[in-house]
């Protein structure tokens, strides 16, 4: 049987840099106007009020590590047997992984820190990449690398691409995330699940970046 020795899995995070934006505007214009009054008054004049609005355009990543530790395909797989990771196990260990360090792998989590409402996408590598890496597969497991993502606030208008159970696999370019992401306080985070699937013949650290990218919504 192969095992996987020294076995890590991390994403690392990659946040585009929020853009703040001031814009003054002429909110009212008003007019006095006192004739006949008063003998002798001041002719009429414009007066001007304004306001100054500052936008802030930010996301900002709470959780931004996604570790699952090191650890070994348990030895009772045979080398078509697939060996799944992922942030939903909630540290109960999957019985196909042998931990040598704590496994409590933990979702991205981010949030909408501004005050314009922003479409969010995702990007990474694809799975024979991050986790063949080189490396020679033996038998007819597969290697998976996926995300999925939830809200418990209803934090996207639209775009809603999370809407089903199913993993969507990384294939190393921008995926729809979020449109309209929310920045109102109770309804502006989102949680992102990472699904890592480790075929039998792979061995090594393997490490790769997760890139969310926001831009505001006009």
């Amino acid at each position: 049987m192969d095992e996987i020795s020294n076995k890590t899995l991390a994403t690392l995070l990659v946040v585009a840099i929020g853009i703040s934006l001031a814009g003054t505007f002429f909110a009212m214009r008003g007019v006095s106007q006192v004739t006949n009054l008063i003998s002798g008054a001041a002719p009429t004049t414009d007066g001007t009020a304004r306001v100054n609005i500052t936008e802030l355009t930010e996301v900002t990543l709470t959780q931004l590590v996604v570790d699952f530790g090191e650890g070994s395909r348990n030895s009772t797989l045979t080398n078509d047997d697939d060996c799944n990771l992922s942030t939903e196990d909630d540290g109960t260990v999957p019985d196909c992984w042998d931990n040598t360090t704590d496994y409590n792998p933990t979702e991205f989590l981010l949030e909408n820190s501004g005050n314009n409402l922003v479409n969010l996408t995702i990007n990474s590598s694809t799975a024979d990449t991050f986790i063949v890496d080189g490396g020679t597969k033996t038998g007819a497991s597969v290697e998976r690398y996926g995300w999925k993502a939830y809200t418990l606030e209803n934090a996207c208008s639209d775009g809603l691409t999370f809407e089903n159970d199913t993993y969507l696999d990384f294939d190393n370019s921008a995926q729809l995330l979020c449109s309209n992401l929310s920045g109102a306080d109770g309804e502006d985070e989102i949680f992102v699940d990472i699904n890592v699937s480790i075929p039998a013949g792979i061995a090594g650290n393997k490490t790769t970046s997760v890139t969310f990218e926001f831009l505001k919504n006009y």
